[in-house]
Formats: structure tokens, C-alpha cells, sequence
């Protein structure tokens, strides 16, 4: 696991057309299999009840190749699986593991929405987004909406930029000090851990007479030199 962080001397001066303001940087898979394209583009503005994060970390996935080449070898001669088949359109802003500070709330966003979070705050976003609206979205199951999956850095926009709008406040975690380059890939490594654990919970619950209950599951999460997560289940 890689994880960029935009370095503070980077800075950069393309403006806006229409009212000066600093342009956004993004890098856009425009192409399947080609070298990703630099564009600078108008800094989104929210509406709605988005949020406009400015990128503080990115996380690069091994999923992102994939997106990038356009699909998945499923192996055993099957049929590849076809990105654009399943509904993922060019050009498409990578990046699913991404962490930021709160810039900005659109006009309907509450107080209730938010949450605590304000401007200003470092959050992790939750990428694993759906339609919203189907039984299986309203159930808190988005990851698993198959009416009109929405994911950010896959069927949407998402880190690979110096900015990013997240659908609502729900979707962001309040970091409350900790590192977001440490932080940035628990969107997807940290959550494929903890649904594996949660799926044999039920081992370390068990009262079986068989044998001795065990103890309970601890994670630990650490982080190498080259900022690749790991965990393990102890």
C-alpha cells in the first residue's frame, strides 16, 4: 500500500477563469491502459449537502491498477470483467483511500448533518457509496447497492486531485489528531480486516463445551517506513 501526500512546497498558480481563485490539480484516468492525465480544472463548490475536502493524503491501491487497465482477469479462462460493462465512464479521478480537511458545507447541510465536524477539521472519507435509496442502501448497506453503485475514486471522482466533494457529512470520519497519510488506507484495507473479523466473530463468542472459549480478537494496526499498512488479527 502507497500513500501520497501533497507536499507543502507544491504549490499551484493556475487561477480560475471567473474569479481567481487557485485552479484544482487532478489526475485523471482518461484512457484505460494510458499514463494519467494532469488537468486543472474550477475548484468544485459544494451544493447540496456535500463537502468540500482539500486532499491532505491518498492512498494507492492495488484496485486502482485494475481501474486504470480497465478491468479484472478473473482467471480459470473465464471472460474478463469489463470495468466499462459495469457502469465505470472515462475520464474518472482515482483514488478511494483518501483523507482531507473540511473547506467548505453546501447550503443544506445542517447542524444535525455535520455531526461536530466543522471547517477545518481532518476526516477520512467513507468511499463505499451506493444510490441512497434502494432497501439495501436505507438498510446501511451501501457497499453492497447494486441499483446504482456509487463509489468515490471508482464510479465517482474521488482523491487522486487537490480536492474532492463527499456526497454528505455522514461520510466522513473526524480524524481528531490522527496522522491522515497513517489514516488514508483504513477506507479500504482497514475495512476489508475488520468485515473479515466481524464474519468469524462469532468463533470467539461461541460457548461451545467442545472447547475453551477463546479470548476475544485484538487488531493491531501499524504502519512501515514506506507507509504500508498492515494488520493482524491476535
Amino acid at each position: 500500500m502507497c500513500v501520497l501526500k501533497k507536499r507543502p512546497s507544491l504549490k499551484f498558480t493556475s487561477k480560475n477563469k471567473n474569479d481567481g481563485r487557485e485552479a484544482m490539480k487532478s489526475f485523471q484516468v482518461a484512457e484505460f491502459n494510458a499514463p494519467l492525465k494532469e488537468v486543472d480544472q474550477e475548484t468544485p463548490q459544494p451544493t447540496g449537502t456535500q463537502v468540500l475536502i482539500r486532499v491532505k493524503a491518498a492512498g494507492v491501491c492495488h484496485s486502482d491498477l485494475h481501474i486504470w487497465e480497465g478491468g479484472y482477469d478473473l482467471g480459470h479462462g473465464r471472460k474478463p470483467l469489463s470495468l466499462k460493462d459495469r457502469g465505470v465512464s472515462l475520464p474518472r479521478t482515482m483514488g478511494h483511500e483518501t483523507a482531507g480537511e473540511v473547506v467548505a458545507f453546501g447550503p443544506d447541510v445542517t447542524a444535525a448533518d455535520k455531526g461536530g465536524l466543522k471547517v477545518g477539521d481532518v476526516a477520512l472519507v467513507y468511499p463505499w457509496l451506493g444510490c441512497g435509496k434502494c432497501e439495501t442502501c436505507r438498510s446501511g448497506d451501501e457497499n453492497m447497492c447494486v441499483v446504482k453503485p456509487n463509489s468515490l475514486g471508482v464510479y465517482c471522482d474521488g482523491g487522486y486531485a487537490d480536492h474532492m466533494t463527499v456526497p454528505n457529512p455522514k461520510y466522513l470520519l473526524n480524524l481528531k489528531g490522527l496522522d491522515p497519510v497513517t489514516a488514508a488506507p483504513y477506507a479500504c484495507s482497514g475495512v476489508t480486516t475488520y468485515s473479515a473479523l466481524k464474519k468469524v466473530e462469532f468463533a470467539f463468542n461461541s460457548d461451545s463445551a467442545i472447547r475453551p472459549r477463546p479470548p476475544a480478537p485484538k487488531i493491531t494496526i501499524g504502519v512501515s517506513k514506506a507507509n504500508s499498512t498492515f494488520f493482524s488479527a491476535l
